[in-house]
């Protein structure tokens, strides 16, 4: 959810159907900060998100674009884009800033989690014990933290790197069938919520969890990263 140079995304595509409706200009268009377009969280490449929130100022016609609006804009925009409704606000609303809660979700093939004397194929079943091991070593993450050794170009005493994380956990496994080589993947959801997240820091905290639960770190680094020390933590791609 934002714009990038040659590229279809999201935002472009919405900033379009508003333009062919008539909502905004073409320049608008080309900047939608000139009328005060804001989304609830930018979501980078690759990645994507069930819904979004979005603010923006508008020509006054409440009524119109809280029964028609959607309509509107759902004739215009591609079949994989919806909006699902339109709603006045108050003055100066900002839905990022006021936003609550975020949540994410990650979904990996469980065999990620294997232990070493374990092999990583699609034969893979994680066991219940690992299952609880990853939950444990999940809930870590639960509060609030200093999170610069999870993101890039910020300090330790950069007080931007203190994140709240309300709850992180996976979920029960499943099975999803690849076609390709006729076998059953098992595969695990990862769901995170917290007020608010760093670049590269959910990415980079299940790859903290996998190298513990794999044995290549203590789980007291996990600890250790949360202090003034910089430490080096791969990015895992869910």
């Amino acid at each position: 959810m934002q714009l990038q140079k040659d590229l279809p995304t999201i935002e472009s595509k919405l900033l379009e159907a508003m333009e062919k409706a008539g909502w905004i200009t073409a320049a608008q268009r080309e900047k939608p900060f000139d009328f005060f377009f804001q989304r609830a969280a930018r979501t980078d490449r690759a990645v994507s998100a069930a819904r979004q929130m979005c603010g923006m100022q508008l020509p006054r016609d409440d009524e119109k674009y809280k029964v028609d609006g959607p309509g509107i804009l759902n004739n215009l925009l591609p079949n994989d884009i919806r909006v699902f409704g339109m709603k006045r606000t108050i003055n100066f609303f900002h839905p990022q800033k006021q936003c609550d809660y975020r949540t994410y979700s990650y979904t990996c093939p469980t065999f990620v989690f294997a232990k070493p004397t374990e092999l990583t194929n699609a034969a893979f079943r994680i066991s219940k014990e690992t299952l609880a091991e990853v939950n444990d070593i999940l809930s870590i993450y639960k509060g609030t933290h200093n999170f610069f050794n999870y993101t890039a170009k910020r300090a330790y005493d950069d007080m931007s790197s203190n994140r709240y994380i309300v709850s992180f956990e996976a979920k029960e496994p499943f099975l999803f069938r690849d076609e390709f080589r006729k076998e059953d993947v098992e595969f695990i959801q990862i769901v995170v919520k917290g007020q608010s997240f760093v670049l590269h820091q959910i990415r980079k905290m299940v790859g903290m969890v996998i190298t513990v639960v794999r044995e290549l770190h203590l789980k007291s680094a996990i600890q250790r990263s949360f202090e003034g020390q910089r430490v080096s933590i791969f990015e895992f791609y869910g």
